[in-house]
């Protein structure tokens, strides 16, 4: 409707029931809270007025059932009167309620209009929106809306004389208009008596390590197959040709020989550009990575039926474009430098010791021992903290409005 004339005021508090039910992610109790305290003897009322105790007795979980992603764990009937049970919670003395009665069948109708409606709801300001003209009788005033338009409006004594011509060809399918007849809405409350644990909408999450042909897929998405191990030759050739140079560079101070003074130039000169091919490589290869993990993504999601956004949180898929992304792009570069660098460095220099003296080697076994074992415990917790912390993180990016 748009204003002709005159003016709007809007109360600081109002409640708000939509016809198409906005439902989060959490339990029934939590949707009906919405963050505010816990009056259990309201919440009862609330329950019994909104014909809710039918659903949670055959819910796997009551009031601590999780009801998914938008509801989807729920009929149309029970997101609908979850939705309402939300917006008469509170304690608001103006109650908006678009089309309550169009998604629940004639028995759950009647039910919300006499315990919510008529008794519940009593003293308070209630503008209700609704084909049902059925119901239409228990109001106090009633205006009569066609293409934007006010055509009639007052009590029920004054609308009922007029009332066929009005709704003429204006009713919802199933409804009988006639006098001592009573609406017959389609039933689309299916229950669900599943005893689902966990609703289709909670993400799902991998546990253990993360396998090795993982980083092999993601290196060949890269530069092909080949690219994780041209990374590996890049580094050893590096720090071969440091370990040469560092050795001619000790012979050459020790005995003064021109001869290796230009060995050792060279040779160093050689490391440094095996080191700058390596990060190079490391650089552009996982950077190509990311940019078709990411575009496969995209194409993923934009292919995907509508189905997979009705059962996937919200947050998860904005997960998956922010904070795995950045990932990709920055951590996993930085980690596979430092990994190959760090890994060749100490492998060489345990070799060059046994060599040295040989009885390090009783050492070096025990060592590497304590030092796997403490990397694989090390490994587990650190995966599984960060999957924990990627599905907290999807969960607080969900969008609640405010009612």
């Amino acid at each position: 409707m748009d204003l002709i004339k005159g003016s709007i005021r809007v109360p600081e508090h109002v409640a708000f029931s939509s016809q198409i039910p906005w439902i989060f992610n959490g339990t029934m109790q939590e949707n009906i809270l919405f963050n505010r305290p816990l009056e259990k003897d309201r919440l009862h009322d609330v329950l019994h007025a909104c014909y809710l105790y039918p659903d949670l007795e055959v819910l796997p979980n009551g009031l601590d059932t999780l009801v998914g992603e938008r509801g989807v764990q729920l009929s149309g009937g029970q997101r609908a009167r979850l939705s309402l049970a939300r917006a008469v919670y509170g304690k608001e003395d103006i109650v908006l309620l678009d089309d309550p009665l169009s998604a629940v069948d004639t028995k759950c109708a009647h039910g919300i209009m006499n315990r919510l409606v008529k008794k519940f709801l009593s003293g308070k300001t209630i503008l209700l929106v609704t084909h049902n003209v059925n119901y239409l009788q228990e109001l106090d005033h009633i205006v009569v809306l066609k293409n934007g338009t006010i055509v009639e409006q007052g009590p029920w004594s004054k609308i009922s004389n007029n009332l066929d011509n009005l709704v003429a060809g204006e009713t919802t399918p199933g409804t009988v208009v006639g006098p001592g007849q009573s609406a017959k809405l389609k039933d689309v409350l299916s229950t669900s008596k599943s005893k689902l644990t966990r609703p289709k909408g909670e993400e799902d999450r991998k546990t253990g390590s993360i396998s090795k042909a993982t980083y092999f897929k993601f290196f060949a998405l890269g530069f092909g197959p080949p690219a994780l191990p041209l990374i590996v030759v890049f580094i050893a050739a590096a720090q071969t040709l440091k370990i040469i140079s560092e050795n001619t560079g000790l012979k050459w101070v020790r005995l003064n020989h021109y001869q290796d003074y230009y060995t050792f130039v060279i040779l160093s000169v050689a490391a440094v550009f095996a080191y700058f091919l390596f990060s190079y490589y490391v650089v552009f290869v996982t950077m190509r990575s990311s940019k078709r993990l990411h575009m496969k993504c995209i194409r993923a999601v934009l292919k995907s039926p509508l189905r997979y956004f009705d059962v996937t949180p919200i947050g998860s898929i904005i997960n998956r474009f922010s904070k795995d992304t950045f990932y990709m792009d920055e951590k996993i570069t930085f980690s596979f430098s430092s990994f190959f660098i760090i890994f060749l460095t100490f492998s060489a220099s345990m070799i060059l010791m046994t060599i040295a003296n040989y009885y390090f080697a009783l050492i070096l076994l025990p060592m590497m021992v304590l030092i796997g074992f403490i990397t694989r415990f090390y490994l587990k917790t650190s995966v599984e903290i960060r999957r924990l912390e990627s599905m907290r993180k999807a969960q607080r990016k969900e969008v609640r409005p405010c009612l």
